[in-house]
């Protein structure tokens, strides 16, 4: 649960997602960069925030997108790795927000072994 008066900033932030107990290490990383724009999520398997995370989100902005694509390989456990990438491209892109999180998404394709590699030459 996100505590209700834990707020988001301008900037990057990252969700671990079901982690459930203190010790779990939860089983997903996705993200979210925010200005005065508005907030785009990310996950790298492309799906929708939860219902608890979209609303955690437009308590604070109302302009609110994400990615639909699927860039990471259901077999790889990169997902913390995709987080960061995202979130460094979006700091130092000078486009817009949202265009800025579609300009990296489009560095992918359908291939996710080959989206591996290509996160893999990013260093990070």
């Amino acid at each position: 649960d996100i505590p209700k008066n834990v707020g988001i900033k301008d900037g990057f932030t990252v969700f671990n997602l079901d982690h459930r107990h203190q010790h779990d290490s939860g089983t997903h990383w996705t993200a979210a960069y925010a200005s005065a724009e508005g907030c785009v999520y990310f996950d790298s398997f492309g799906m929708p925030p939860s219902i608890e995370i979209e609303e955690f989100i437009k308590r604070r902005f109302p302009a609110f997108y994400y990615n639909h694509r699927e860039l990471q390989d259901y077999y790889a456990g990169t997902c913390g790795l995709w987080c960061l990438a995202f979130g460094n491209y979006v700091r130092h892109s000078p486009e817009h927000l949202v265009k800025a999180a579609n300009d990296f998404i489009n560095l992918f394709t359908k291939d996710t072994q080959g989206n591996e590699r290509i996160l893999g030459r990013m260093g990070i």
